[in-house]
């Protein structure tokens, strides 16, 4: 997301505009990432999603994305160290605290941006099987999206995310 990671970034995006992609947004991803940077990506991809927390809390998986296999995943993850989103709407939220059941707060989201493909994202900063078998599930969604006859809207530019 630096300025002098332009070229990737913006491939990147072009990627994200094709309707077929599945983008994943995990590991280590979330600890170098600033803040601002990926509040302002989510709003040019047309994402309500917000940055939250970071913080540890138990987290319990919702089944609510129909995109997703949850067969494989495990049910309650303890104590993840994780940057939580906040403003994910119930439909896209895939792991959240325990404690605020159908609160907008999720740990892990999946969901369409209205530039083409599909945003996951996972805010557990520590490897686990839990965490691989959810990145893998995000990979390899149930349902494979038909390829659009034209983009819904421009590419937005790399400029505008780190403005």
């Amino acid at each position: 997301m630096d300025e002098e990671e332009y070229e990737l970034f913006h491939k990147l995006l072009t990627y994200i505009s094709r309707r077929e992609s599945v983008t994943v947004f995990a590991c280590q991803f979330s600890s170098f990432v600033r803040w601002p940077d990926l509040n302002a990506l989510f709003e040019r991809l047309g994402l309500f999603w917000r940055v939250g927390s970071y913080t540890k809390m138990d987290v319990t998986v919702t089944n609510a994305v129909d995109d997703l296999d949850f067969s494989a995943l495990t049910e309650t993850i303890n104590y993840p160290k994780a940057l939580f989103l906040d403003e994910v709407p119930w439909e896209e939220s895939v792991y959240v605290p325990t404690l605020q059941y159908r609160s907008k707060v999720t740990m892990a989201t999946f969901g369409a941006v209205e530039v083409g493909g599909r945003i996951g994202y996972v805010g557990d900063v520590n490897p686990s099987e839990a965490i691989t078998k959810l990145v893998v599930a995000m990979c390899l969604p149930k349902t494979t999206v038909q390829p659009a006859a034209e983009p819904r809207v421009a590419i937005p530019s790399v400029s505008s995310c780190f403005s």
